[in-house]
């Protein structure tokens, strides 16, 4: 059994920095009758489920997420939401995109009575491999530490989907197993990831297939835009994009500068000039594709424009879509409901209507993703040990020390201080009545020095606190892991740590309660604690 509860209740009003905040509420009436009034008979359905069904069946997933694509027909809908593949599934809140398009998907049908299905873009194409390498985990004793594993055949710009696991993940996942400790729902966990990310294995396809086993009783569909045959239902929105190269771009940055003078400076999609919203992959590297003069470049190499596109004809697979393009090509190929997106997606999301307006895309409607923080069983026993109330672990872990330093102060020595403080108001006070019967001009330099004497009082008092805090070792530490777990590096929980933390702290039972909170209320960053 969970206890969720919205971030503002639990924290009794302002949230710590660490917590995100609310994204604007969403309008669910506006998403149910974009939903009622979607034509699926026009999107390639047909050949799409035959591609899903092929690469499912090679992934070994599930009855359930087969069942999803069998059912896929000419009223289909769907709720989509994705990410980058990262290593033994990303950050936390690639996890909660993917429930979370469960959950909404399946809020739609019955709002709707239509067959809306949620869909997991996997962003194969991406070549930012710093993104994907690593992930944070947290040791049994409360420390963090982070795996970080790099094929060996890796060159700088390839994209992620054409790695290969090799005989290092191995190490990789030693670190995991010292993370997950020991238990049923560890062990279950450890099985999974051992099952996906295995040598000879292509880094997307174990990420698929995670993504498979972690969702495999809730018909989530996985979409990889480099499983063969996908790019075809591209090459429209490529052809159209090569054919005027620049304009989107332009259209992209007039957007940027609309978010500049909103005071968003910094914050929105820019493109450099020149640049088209494409890629082009030569050689194996993924090249951002640009143009001057009507020569395009990837890397070194040059094209003219009917080069480029016999290329998008008989080779569609080279080209992917920039971030500006890949959710117009996406709502081309099928019905989007709503694209599901956290905040930094959801700003530039908005920066794109004018693209679907050039491209003739109806555009999804874009949807905050749920975000959490769980509390677990370790966290609360720190709480109760040292008896310091869960919110205040979320502050920053040197003050919260000093505070309970000063807290727990010794009492008789807190009474010297104090007396002895009284005592030399009292003295000064009664110098200065003295003296300024002598000479008024004293009472001033009275004060000033009494001030100067407070001060080094102070410092001492100071100091005896900071002699008293390191004799705390025990509740320092433990501070310090609870502090580590609910906020790693100061910042979310949801991005430092993977899906182990739900699956070991959860289990099972507790994510399908989890998911049934997100949507409605998945503008409110909720707090997740155990009973």
């Amino acid at each position: 059994m969970i206890k969720i509860i919205d971030a503002e209740t639990f924290f009794g009003g302002a949230r710590p920095g660490c917590v995100p905040g609310n994204a604007p509420a969403p309008d669910r009436e506006a998403l149910v009758r974009r939903t009622e009034k979607l034509d699926s008979s026009r999107f390639p359905l047909k050949e799409l489920s035959t591609i899903l069904r092929r690469e499912h069946i090679r992934l070994g997933a599930g009855d359930r997420a087969l069942a999803s694509i069998a059912s896929i027909d000419g009223t289909t809908a769907f709720v989509v939401c994705g990410q980058q593949a990262g290593l033994f599934g990303g950050p936390l809140y690639t996890l909660y995109k993917a429930l979370h398009a469960v959950c909404l998907a399946r809020g739609l049908n019955g709002a709707t009575g239509r067959n809306v299905l949620p869909l997991f873009w996997i962003a194969s194409d991406d070549h930012d491999f710093d993104e994907v390498k690593g992930l944070g985990l947290r040791t049994p004793d409360g420390s963090r530490l982070r795996a970080e594993y790099m094929p060996r055949g890796y060159r700088d710009g390839m994209p992620v989907g054409d790695l290969m696991l090799d005989s290092g993940i191995g190490d990789a996942l030693k670190l995991l197993d010292t993370s997950l400790g020991t238990g049923d729902r560890s062990d279950r966990y450890r099985a999974m990831i051992r099952s996906a990310w295995r040598e000879g294995v292509r880094w997307t396809d174990a990420f698929a297939a995670q993504m498979a086993a972690m969702c495999s009783g809730y018909g989530l569909v996985l979409f990889d835009p480099r499983w063969q045959g996908i790019k075809r239902f591209f090459s429209d929105i490529i052809a159209a994009e090569l054919s005027d190269p620049l304009t989107s771009t332009a259209l992209v940055n007039e957007e940027a500068e609309k978010l500049e003078q909103a005071g968003l400076s910094g914050r929105g999609l820019r493109k450099p000039v020149g640049s088209t919203n494409l890629f082009l992959e030569v050689g194996g590297i993924r090249y951002p594709l640009t143009c001057d003069g009507g020569v395009f470049s990837a890397g070194t190499a040059e094209f003219n424009g009917p080069e480029l596109l016999d290329i998008c004809r008989d080779a569609p697979e080279r080209f992917s879509p920039g971030a500006a393009l890949r959710p117009v090509c996406q709502d081309a190929v099928m019905p989007v409901a709503a694209l599901i997106g956290g905040p930094g997606e959801r700003l530039y999301l908005g920066q794109l209507r004018p693209l679907y307006d050039r491209f003739g895309v109806d555009g999804s409607l874009v949807w905050p993703r749920a975000s959490f923080t769980i509390i677990d069983r370790r966290v609360l026993r720190v709480s109760e040990k040292e008896q310091v109330p869960v919110g205040r672990l979320f502050d920053d872990p040197d003050r919260l020390l000093s505070e309970l330093a000063s807290e727990a102060f010794p009492d008789d020595i807190g009474k010297s201080f104090e007396s002895l403080r009284t005592s030399l108001d009292r003295e000064f006070s009664a110098l200065a009545t003295g003296i300024g019967k002598l000479d008024r001009t004293l009472v001033d330099s009275a004060e000033k020095e009494k001030g100067k004497v407070l001060h080094i009082l102070e410092g001492i008092r100071g100091r005896a606190v900071k002699a008293h805090k390191a004799t705390m070792e025990t509740t320092g530490k433990r501070i310090l892991s609870a502090s580590s777990y609910l906020r790693p590096n100061g910042g979310p929980q949801e991005r430092w740590f993977g899906a182990d933390v739900v699956y070991t702290a959860l289990g099972e039972e507790g994510i399908d309660e989890l998911m049934e909170s997100m949507s409605p209320g998945e503008e409110r960053h909720r707090i997740v604690g155990i009973r």
